[in-house]
């Protein structure tokens, strides 16, 4: 290497270069490390040229054999230092088929799937009646004719009849018309005849007006604390999250998720997700098995200043 190039000059032999030029090493490049510290000291270094070079080069030669004496001793003496700790814990280390750790879960060994199975005959309303139970009825059957009551008019309703009801309503949602007064209109186009086998129009619409589930003398008004704005339907709330945990035991894996009921009226529940399939409705938060999608519990979202139970 020419040192004029790489210095710029011709370089002091009593400078502080000189120690690099004669030990072949690199110039100073600001960050010192403990060796040269030690070597920097620049008048006790170099007296003379001629009579220091052969003394520096052997003195150089004898702390770097030493220096790597010295770090081969004490990585021998970490290597054995490193083996001595193995050899006390190797009594422990041993391979086992069984585990004794603490933190692992249980094995799941429980058998999931329904409680109750039904013969091979069963009806759908079999199934049915396992998560509506007659109780269900019973209440809607009270409160519809305490509603009409109140009202000055005559329910006179009964269970079987509600349970036609709620099968038309569900027969709607399949068979779907612009109006609710289409399924007895008497166009050939219209008319569903055996919604009107069923029901006559005018008592269908009697017991649509006079639903209820629950008694309205014990909603709390809107201005107190303890406000319920699911208070109309609380009641079907209620026996729907029993009878769905009743009749049913999930896997290990359970899926909880918000999900959305379609809706596009005027609430102040609805909310908007735009990142939803379904944009607009109402929330409800849902906890499903992973296995099958059963849902077993759900909590439907009336706001930051609703009650959620």
């Amino acid at each position: 290497m020419d040192t004029k190039s790489f210095y710029g000059k011709r370089p002091n032999r009593y400078g502080r270069l000189t120690h690099y030029i004669l030990t072949g090493g690199v110039p100073d490049d600001g960050n010192k490390s403990s060796d040269d510290v030690d070597s920097s000291h620049d008048g006790d270094e170099v007296s003379s040229v001629a009579g220091t070079e052969s003394e520096s080069d052997e003195t150089d030669s004898e702390s770097a054999d030493g220096g790597q004496v010295h770090n081969s001793l004490s990585d021998s003496e970490s290597d054995d230092t490193s083996r001595g700790s193995v050899r006390a814990g190797s009594d422990n280390d041993k391979w086992s088929e069984t585990s004794t750790a603490t933190g692992l879960p249980k094995p799941f060994t429980r058998d999931s799937g329904p409680f109750i199975i039904l013969s091979p005959d069963a009806k759908p309303t079999d199934y049915f009646q396992l998560l509506f139970p007659e109780s269900l009825f019973t209440l809607m059957c009270n409160e519809t004719n305490r509603y009409a009551a109140s009202r000055n008019k005559v329910a006179d309703t009964c269970v079987p009849e509600l349970k036609a009801f709620l099968g038309l309503i569900i027969a709607m949602g399949i068979h779907r018309l612009p109006q609710l007064r289409d399924y007895w209109d008497g166009h050939w186009v219209l008319n569903v005849p055996q919604f009107t086998q069923v029901f006559t129009r005018s008592r269908f619409m009697h017991l649509w007006s006079n639903l209820h589930l629950v008694d309205n003398a014990q909603q709390l008004p809107r201005t107190d604390p303890s406000h319920d704005r699911l208070f109309k339907v609380r009641p079907v709330i209620r026996i729907l999250q029993d009878t769905f945990l009743e009749h049913y035991y999930p896997r290990q894996n359970v899926s909880v998720d918000e999900s959305m009921v379609r809706f596009k009226g005027r609430s102040s529940m609805k909310q908007y997700l735009p990142l939803k399939p379904i944009k607009r409705g109402f929330k409800v938060w849902s906890a499903s098995c992973a296995c099958c999608g059963y849902l077993l519990n759900f909590q439907i979202y009336t706001g930051s200043e609703g009650s959620q139970e």
